[in-house]
């Protein structure tokens, strides 16, 4: 039996803590399960006041970590769920044009 190998903790700076929290509010809006359901957070003012930091502190974080603008990130979050749900449709109208 060998020792268990060590697992090295990664040290994150204050950039990437902030873009991970970020991501994970931007995450919680999803999946959308019902037409009543709405996206709350679309600005990054939004999710910078959610944090308790400036937007511009905000941005730059997010910019330095994932090379993307946080409008970008959010917006390609936005469209990516409305492929999904668009997917979605599709297959709930193909059913109900068989099941008819």
């Amino acid at each position: 039996m060998q020792p268990a190998k060590k697992v090295e903790k990664q040290e994150f700076n204050a950039s990437q803590r902030i873009s991970t929290l970020f991501l994970e509010l931007l995450e919680r809006q999803f999946p959308i399960e019902d037409a009543r359901q709405r996206v709350h957070f679309r600005s990054a003012s939004y999710f910078a006041n959610q944090l308790s930091i400036h937007v511009n502190h905000l941005s730059r974080a997010i910019k330095e970590t994932t090379q993307k603008t946080t409008s970008q990130i959010i917006a390609d979050r936005l469209l990516q769920e409305a492929k999904i749900l668009l997917r979605q449709t599709e297959c709930i109208q193909m059913l109900l044009s068989i099941a008819s």
